[in-house]
């Protein structure tokens, strides 16, 4: 049930991300910028035709694949519950909101195109957008799983192979 309602908030977040875009495309594109937090956080209208700061820049339809199969191994990992972990589910839900966010722009947009929008100046930071985001916060998400969760699941899967008692008594083929 958890991975029907992540996936059904991804396809939220894909209608944000497409609706902000839209708004940055023909409203923001005509003026220069505008200042959130002064020298700090605005918004600026750019056009991405390359991945995260903009590298394979020009190489739209390797990018459209990559992130396709991509898009794919992780649904096929979520519908076919190969990974059920919540932290698990998040992450690739996130990273398949903002993943499926971008492509849309990429197919869709001509010249192949990714609408950026959120310009953090305090650091002269690339301009991103909402998907970039999603992407970002569920790469980090698996990462804290790999490096933190996993090992404890596994660990957890071994003492239990080890003593059966720990999984109730019962036996593991059941």
């Amino acid at each position: 049930m958890f991975v029907y309602l992540s996936l059904a908030i991804a396809v939220l977040l894909i209608i944000i991300d497409q609706a902000i875009k839209f708004w940055a495309a023909s409203s923001l594109k005509l003026i220069p910028t505008i200042p959130l937090i002064q020298d700090v956080l605005h918004l600026t209208y750019r056009e991405n035709k390359g991945a995260a700061f903009s590298i394979l820049e020009g190489k739209t339809f390797f990018l459209i694949i990559i992130t396709a199969a991509m898009l794919l191994v992780m649904l096929y990992i979520l519908l076919k519950k190969v990974m059920t972990h919540p932290v698990i589910v998040s992450a690739f839900s996130l990273i398949i909101a903002g993943g499926i966010g971008n492509l849309i722009d990429r197919i869709f947009r001509p010249g192949g195109i990714v609408v950026d929008y959120i310009d953090f100046r305090l650091i002269n930071f690339p301009v991103f957008n909402f998907a970039d985001i999603c992407v970002v916060i569920g790469t980090a998400l698996f990462i804290i799983y790999l490096i933190f969760l996993e090992p404890k699941e596994e660990k957890k899967k071994k003492q239990t192979k080890e003593d059966p008692s720990q999984n109730g008594g019962a036996d593991e083929n059941e």
